[in-house]
């Protein structure tokens, strides 16, 4: 007698915040001196600095971010959780926590993040469109804030991906 298997439970993800991809920059300061990086995933509870250099986990550090279409940076204060090589799926970098960040500036990384999931909505529908022109795919990930020209299937896997993270699957 065949046994069927027993379905596993969804998984629970350990991310306690939605978090977005986007295009922005990052200036860390601390111990070390400066550094800075291209924010590229961000939450009300951190963010990764893609291109920052290995830095030690649990040091301590002041963080500007410079959000996508806005002028005034964002100050928190941080702790770096982790450093990460480059891998062929993934750029260098330093994942951070942040311990203290002002309720307004909270409010900016919501609104970001809402809209990045936003527009990664929206980028798939306008990929689902064969219709669609290639010149306004490439300024809509431009907006989201993946790169321009990449292959149709490719791009369909970076915003499922991204749908993925803001949903908090991983």
């Amino acid at each position: 007698m065949e046994q069927t298997p027993t379905p596993l439970p969804p998984r629970r993800s350990w991310r306690r915040f939605p978090r977005g991809t986007l295009r922005g920059t990052a200036q860390l300061s601390g111990p070390f001196g400066r550094c800075v990086g291209d924010l590229t995933e961000l939450s009300i509870g951190g963010a990764f600095i893609a291109g920052a250099p290995a830095l030690k986990a649990q040091t301590r550090v002041r963080a500007h971010l410079l959000l996508p279409r806005d002028l005034r940076p964002i100050e928190a204060k941080a702790t770096i959780l982790y450093s990460r090589p480059a891998t062929p799926f993934s750029a260098a970098g330093v994942g951070i926590a942040f311990y203290s960040l002002d309720d307004a500036d909270a409010k900016r990384i919501e609104k970001t993040v809402e809209r990045s999931d936003l527009l990664h909505m929206r980028l798939l529908f306008s990929l689902q469109d064969r219709a669609t022109p290639r010149e306004q795919l490439d300024a809509a990930c431009l907006d989201a804030g993946l790169p321009a020209g990449l292959p149709a299937d490719e791009l369909h896997d970076r915003i499922s991906l991204a749908l993925r993270r803001y949903r908090g699957e991983f």
